[in-house]
């Protein structure tokens, strides 16, 4: 089967969110007012998840990605 070109691949990175909508950029030990959620988006468009539980929106990302 042939691989898909890097232009068409799809991806969805996972990002992490304030309790107010803005990305959490801190570093670890920075002052942050706390990861309330997480943010997978793909590429595709047609794609986004959120939860507050990291290891749900990684689950729903790699089925996503993998039915792609």
């Amino acid at each position: 089967m042939p691989r898909t070109p890097a232009a068409t691949r799809h991806r969805a990175p996972i990002s992490r969110r304030h309790a107010d909508d803005t990305p959490c950029t801190h570093r670890k030990g920075q002052d942050c007012p706390g990861v309330t959620s997480y943010t997978a988006t793909c590429t595709c468009g047609h794609w986004e998840q959120r939860s507050g539980i990291r290891a749900a929106v990684e689950e729903q990302r790699a089925h996503h990605l993998h039915n792609r």
